[in-house]
């Protein structure tokens, strides 16, 4: 009687870790998603000089939503908000942007 009691509230402390840790939110590092990110723009455009993610960027059950500011060589800058879905697809929409202000840099 006593070991199927244990069973019991073992399996029941099991159950209830299992919804707690599922329905946490998981809380991904700006810095590594902004590094992914540079490593594929500069796959298509050299003038990408650095991006900038939220620091923490939280992932629920429904997916995250986090903003980038990507800077240009030539001073330009986007800030970009960036829609991620529960399969890990990124959906991205300019907020705002500015222009050049200097001289783009010459490519070698």
């Amino acid at each position: 009687m006593v070991k199927r009691v244990v069973t019991v509230g073992f399996i029941g402390v099991v159950a209830v870790a299992g919804i707690v840790v599922g329905t946490r939110s998981t809380v991904a590092d700006g810095r590594v998603m902004a590094a992914d990110m540079l490593e594929q723009a500069r796959k298509t455009d050299r003038r990408v000089e650095r991006i900038e993610c939220d620091r923490a960027i939280p992932i629920g059950t429904q997916g995250a939503k986090f903003r980038c500011r990507y800077f240009g060589g030539e001073g330009s800058t986007a800030l970009v908000e960036f829609t991620m879905d529960r399969a890990g697809s990124l959906a991205p929409r300019v907020v705002e942007q500015t222009g050049p202000t200097r001289p783009e840099p010459a490519t070698e």
